[in-house]
């Protein structure tokens, strides 16, 4: 492989795929194969519960495995995608609107009661929980709805941890930047507090643990 692997991740079944310059490879134990289909640059996959994969290139949906993806039929740009806990495929558009994609029909979902499409910045799922982040906080989806989980900050890599916290980054300002923490229900709390510490992964560990990597490489363990 020499086109430069911009992520590694297991697929459903078991399968390692890795994102290149020049489309998704899959490993087969001794070597890298590429399945038919778009030979683009991959920066993310999302896999799916049936063993498929997931990206977007562009705008377009590609959906698919081994045996090569196919682009999916939308009205829309798809800008960010993350599974439900139904194991279907919730998309938000390039326009901001948000979709459910399962068993090959697409249904509009509403955004939360009070929320301008000008307002919604990123759609993510940590693995458990999928959450809507928007300019005065995020929401976080439970069952058919949305539940206000922040209000007045912007936090990103939100993540709900093993201990029942939720935990997320600051950015900017710069003097706020770093790890902050809350109760549902509670109070920001801050648990890192050095401006160096510019975030680019939050995730909660098998065994409980919270993993936090700095941009620096510096990488975090939280009991």
């Amino acid at each position: 492989m020499s086109s430069g692997a911009s992520f590694v991740r297991e697929g459903a079944d078991g399968t390692i795929w890795v994102g290149t310059r020049d489309g998704a490879l899959w490993f087969d134990g001794y070597r890298f194969i590429r399945p038919p289909g778009p030979h683009y640059t991959v920066n993310r996959l999302l896999a799916l519960a049936d063993g498929d994969v997931a990206f977007t290139i562009d705008g377009v949906l590609h959906v698919g495995g081994r045996d090569g993806f196919t682009a999916v039929d939308l009205p829309f740009g798809v800008f960010n995608l993350v599974t439900d806990e139904s194991g279907g495929l919730m998309l938000l558009s390039r326009t901001s609107d948000l979709y459910k994609l399962q068993d090959g029909d697409v249904q509009p979902l509403a955004l939360p009661a009070g929320v301008r499409r000008e307002d919604v910045l990123h759609l993510q799922s940590d693995g458990e929980t999928v959450w809507l982040r928007v300019a005065d906080g995020a929401f976080r989806r439970q069952g058919n709805d949305w539940v206000r989980e922040l209000q007045g900050r912007e936090l990103r890599y939100l993540t709900a941890g093993a201990d029942g916290r939720r935990y997320g980054a600051v950015e900017l300002p710069i003097e706020d930047r770093g790890l902050w923490s809350w109760e549902p229900g509670g109070e920001l709390s801050r648990l890192t507090g050095r401006v160096s510490d510019l975030i680019r992964v939050i995730a909660g560990a098998a065994d409980g643990r919270l993993l936090v990597v700095q941009e620096s490489g510096t990488i975090l363990w939280k009991d």
